[in-house]
């Protein structure tokens, strides 16, 4: 039987027949796409952090995918054989290296196979400082308080989010190492170091947070291999507490020895075993990222064009005054609509997706 049928001019769905995908399919077209899981790393936000040095943070992470580069925003490379490293010695160092990572097709066609690329942003807080200092230079100031009314606050955060977020919708495999120290709140509870512009963004994409704990030495004066934890441990009388967390709900929770190949294959193994408790797809990464991709593939002058045709059509049907006040909500005159940019892409995409609803609901079709 139909899904639907209609009473008096209303529809009224049939809850035995409903298939709630294929209305999703009929209001969104290739907008929706079902959630799939990706059981490797590539694509994964990683925090690694503790209050001990030594404590082989840098060493695993850069054993952690097939291929490794480090943007060293402090000096932790020394004993480090493996990987790659960009030269920074300032934030805008970074921005460069971001925009060359992003911009290579050869990089992103790489990211797209079976192989992972892993990023390495080492010295959270040091990345901070450097942030800030840049946000000093942009404003021709010594120090971001003297920038008025605040103004370089709210730059130096909303530039770190815009960085940390270019980077995260790429396709590498982010490692965040940094730090911990006692929390303002609870002394007995540890959290990042760097200040919460930094680790606010770096905590919200996080899929894992490992929290890394010194075992210190044995009786003969050897390191004992830390340990690593995946679940926020609140402190108690004997322990002090943490922060971590997996966004993976099977992925072990604790590792005993910190080790890259150990936590590699517990990711994976963590994820396939979700995948089939709740009945989820794996898949590879290039489609597993597709639910975070735009489908609006329409080129600007394209798009822009279309959106005249439209609204000529809303003209034609008598529907000016809609037309007008839909334009509206996007532009502060109609007439503003003729000067739109080529870098208001999102404008344009917003009022196209707009003014084509518009059209559906009047069921009006472009010759």
């Amino acid at each position: 039987r139909s899904m639907v049928r209609k009473v008096n001019n209303e529809v009224e769905l049939n809850d035995m027949d409903f298939d709630f995908d294929d209305l999703l399919a009929e209001v969104f077209g290739n907008k929706v796409t079902k959630v799939k899981l990706n059981p490797t790393l590539a694509g994964k936000k990683i925090t690694i952090y503790s209050p001990s040095n030594n404590v082989g943070k840098t060493k695993q992470a850069s054993m952690l995918c097939d291929y490794t580069i480090f943007i060293p925003f402090e000096e932790g490379l020394n004993a480090i054989t493996r990987g790659s490293a960009l030269k920074t010695a300032s934030w805008a160092d970074f921005k460069g290296h971001v925009a060359k990572l992003l911009n290579n097709p050869k990089m992103s066609k790489l990211l797209r196979s079976d192989k992972t690329v892993g990023i390495v942003l080492d010295g959270m807080e040091t990345m901070a400082m450097y942030c800030k200092q840049y946000i000093c230079d942009v404003n021709n100031k010594s120090k971001i308080s003297d920038i008025p009314h605040g103004g370089g606050w709210s730059q130096y955060e909303a530039e770190m989010f815009s960085q940390v977020n270019k980077l995260s919708k790429t396709g590498f495999t982010l490692i965040f190492i940094g730090h911990g120290k006692s929390s303002k709140d609870d002394g007995d509870y540890m959290d990042f170091a760097c200040d919460w512009r930094t680790g606010k963004p770096i905590r919200d994409i996080s899929d894992f947070v490992f929290y890394v704990e010194s075992n210190g030495v044995d009786e003969n004066g050897n390191v004992i291999p830390s340990s690593a934890y995946l679940a926020e441990h609140l402190p108690d009388e004997n322990n002090v507490g943490f922060f971590a967390r997996s966004r993976f709900n099977q992925v072990q929770l604790f590792f005993e020895e910190w080790d890259a190949k150990v936590v590699k294959q517990a990711i994976y193994d963590g994820i396939v075993k979700q995948a089939e408790i709740e009945g989820a797809e794996l898949v590879g990464f290039e489609e597993a990222f597709e639910q975070y991709e735009s489908s609006f593939d329409i080129p600007f002058d394209e798009a822009k064009e279309r959106i005249f045709d439209m609204l000529d059509a809303l003209d034609d049907a008598e529907l000016s005054d809609e037309a007008d006040a839909i334009v509206l909500e996007y532009f502060s005159d109609v007439d503003e609509l003729k000067n739109i940019k080529s870098n208001q892409k999102q404008t344009v995409q917003a009022l196209y997706e707009h003014l084509e609803q518009a059209l559906k609901q009047h069921d009006i079709e472009l010759d």
